[in-house]
């Protein structure tokens, strides 16, 4: 087996693109993982424009209206921190992509309810949390996958993120 943070440039030099869909696992004291890898890739490729950097982030960092995003809601709820500890990593891993200029990157945000599921019609967007015409946010697997794999063949967005609600 192969850990991530062993990876070196020659590992990434021949790639298009690196999908970073790391999870740490459900351990509090490991959601720090999910900054010290961006930060571990965005190294590797500091200066160049391949491979691009493909970042799977979580929704807490979507804003949600009155200047608020959504792990502001997150952190207001009982027993946060039974599962906190990724929202505000994934939160702190999209302000460090914020900040970095020298390499390609591209992030995404699924809706706030991310299930599995087919591909459906669905709606784009930048930094605000989506809902649909029933008011949910929720996009399906299937449906993420498709937008991921259409971003990477054409690529539309340079460093920034986007996300994805289901019609």
């Amino acid at each position: 087996m192969i850990d991530v943070f062993d990876i070196q440039k020659s590992d990434v030099d021949d790639l298009d693109v690196v999908v970073d869909a790391f999870s740490p696992g459900h351990d509090p004291s490991e959601a720090s993982q999910h900054v010290a890898l961006a930060k571990h890739l965005v190294d590797l490729v500091k200066g160049s424009d391949k491979p691009r950097l493909f970042f799977i982030l979580g929704a807490a960092s979507l804003n949600i209206g009155g200047g608020r995003r959504l792990i502001d809601r997150l952190e207001g709820l009982p027993n946060k921190e039974q599962f906190i500890a990724t929202p505000r990593a994934q939160s702190e891993e999209y302000a460090f992509l914020t900040s970095v200029k020298a390499a390609n990157w591209v992030a995404i945000s699924p809706s706030s309810n991310f299930v599995p599921g087919e591909l459906a019609p669905y709606e784009l967007g930048h930094n605000d949390l989506l809902r649909n015409e029933a008011g949910k946010s929720e996009v399906t697997s299937g449906t993420v996958g498709k937008v991921i794999v259409d971003e990477i063949v054409h690529p539309t967005h340079q460093n920034e993120r986007f996300t994805v609600v289901n019609k």
